[in-house]
């Protein structure tokens, strides 16, 4: 998969937690590190690549 999708997918579900688009809580090597995580994770598992994205951005949220 495209990484670059793979980010905006993550940033995408950010803003509907209400982040602000210049103030997202995370920065790009945040979003690679998390973008990495949940690529290894639907290869491992074949889940729902966007529940995967929306229980990782929930997991940073609520750290």
């Amino acid at each position: 998969m495209n990484r670059l999708l793979l980010h905006k997918m993550i940033k995408a579900r950010f803003y509907q937690y209400d982040c602000e688009k210049d103030a997202l809580p995370l920065s790009e090597e945040e979003c690679t590190t998390l973008a990495n995580q949940i690529w290894k994770e639907y290869q491992r598992t074949g889940d729902d690549l966007h529940e995967l994205i929306e229980d990782a951005v929930y997991e940073f949220l609520t750290k």
